[in-house]
């Protein structure tokens, strides 16, 4: 593994899950500013804004975060960030603004792939509970047609927001699944401006919301 390297004014940004998270998760974050300042990085630590309060409005410390987030080189990214709403956005920020984004500890290039929500323990443990969920012929079987236009949406998503790019799902860059949705909802029946149906954006947002809503019960859970 090579370490980034250490350059004058060379400033990390720490961004990762904080809200619904036992004492929103500071001691994460303190951790690891503590560790990445013992190697001789510069770090910006959320977890330390306001002297470290969790009093606020959200709003407060989302606005002295991404001001922070301006004055950084490179974000450093905590497990978990992608299930939460702030540090997708300040990844979109990030790489909209050209900086490197690592992982922890390892302090790797985040691979675009890596954003990818499928995994291989979605199923239930228990053989009934696996049973329950035909995916096979409950859900391919039953909207072939429909799911071959939602792929399509992800496709020209993709080719849209991450041209050049291996197809993946870039959570950072829309986040706002229930406004969307309703959006391409009260439009259903015709195409957008690309000339995607409103109806398979609709349903993409759905899933995406749905995908989400999931992912955050089980990690609470």
């Amino acid at each position: 593994m090579t370490e980034p390297e250490v350059v004058v004014d060379d400033v990390f940004y720490l961004s990762g899950p904080m809200t619904g998270l036992e004492d929103f998760n500071y001691p994460a974050f303190n951790a690891a500013a503590v560790i990445l300042r013992q190697r001789g990085f510069s770090v910006l630590n959320p977890a330390e804004t306001d002297a470290g309060s969790s009093d606020r409005p959200r709003s407060f410390y989302l606005r002295i975060d991404i001001a922070n987030l301006l004055r950084a080189t490179k974000i450093v990214i905590l497990p978990g960030w992608e299930r939460s709403p702030g540090a997708t956005l300040e990844v979109a920020i990030a790489r909209e603004l050209g900086l490197e984004v690592l992982t922890y500890p390892d302090l790797e290039p985040l691979s675009e792939v890596t954003e990818r929500p499928t995994r291989a323990s979605v199923f239930p443990k228990t053989a009934e509970g696996r049973k329950q969920r035909p995916v096979a012929s409950g859900v391919l079987d039953y909207f072939p047609d429909a799911l071959v236009e939602i792929a399509h949406v992800s496709w020209v998503g993709n080719d849209q927001h991450n041209p050049g790019e291996r197809l993946h799902w870039a959570r950072g860059k829309s986040t706002d699944e229930s406004d969307a949705l309703i959006r391409h909802f009260l439009q259903r029946g015709g195409n957008d401006t690309d000339g995607m149906r409103h109806s398979a954006k609709m349903a993409w947002r759905a899933l995406a919301l749905l995908q989400k809503e999931i992912e955050r019960d089980r990690e609470f859970a």
